[in-house]
């Protein structure tokens, strides 16, 4: 498509939504408030594991929840980048941080550490390897095709088991969530 088919406003309207920290910081918020009332919906794994379906249920919404809280993490890194001096729309098109893969939470932590110290450790950037797989998975049953690229896992030697999530995780998901909170309060002095 012609990017001159955009008149000069609306491409300036749009491209002051696309690379404002605060919008994608609130989108975040919201995609975690949506998370937290899936998983308080459902509750914890069904006891009786007899009932098939209830299980596969139980297993079903967790993993949405899982893919909004991914999602949100995708959207606290974008905030990041446009915080510390990034952009992410052009002339009325979105373009994404270059370099980065769009849910792939840690290629995209990545980038925005080249520019800030995320201060997230292995550990941290394990349980985004994770959750970038709920991107994926919490969405549809495939991947567009068997070629498209698994996200990025961090360097390690242990195997990155998407599908577990324990209680500690949830404890290392609050972590992150706040780490990353607060480099962007500190960015702009904002107070609680």
């Amino acid at each position: 498509m012609d990017e001159d088919i955009f008149d000069l406003p609306r491409q300036e309207h749009f491209d002051s939504l696309g690379n404002d920290y605060d919008l994608w910081t609130h989108k975040s918020f919201a995609l975690f408030r949506s998370a937290k009332a899936i998983e308080s919906a459902c509750g914890r794994v069904p006891r009786d594991q007899k009932d098939a379906q209830e299980v596969f249920e139980w297993v079903e919404m967790h993993g949405v929840s899982r893919m909004l809280r991914g999602m949100a993490f995708e959207c606290l890194f974008k905030a990041l980048w446009l915080a510390y001096g990034g952009t992410l729309a052009d002339k009325g098109k979105y373009r994404g941080i270059p370099g980065a893969r769009d849910h792939d939470l840690c290629s995209l932590e990545g980038k925005v550490a080249e520019r800030v110290d995320t201060g997230l450790n292995s550990k941290e950037r394990r349980l985004l390897a994770r959750l970038s797989f709920f991107i994926m998975y919490g969405r549809y049953p495939i991947r567009k095709s068997m070629a498209e690229q698994y996200p990025s896992a961090p360097d390690s030697d242990k195997p990155v088991y998407w599908c577990r999530w324990t209680p500690e995780d949830d404890k290392v998901l609050e972590e992150v969530t706040n780490k990353l909170q607060q480099l962007i309060k500190s960015r702009y002095a904002i107070n609680d």
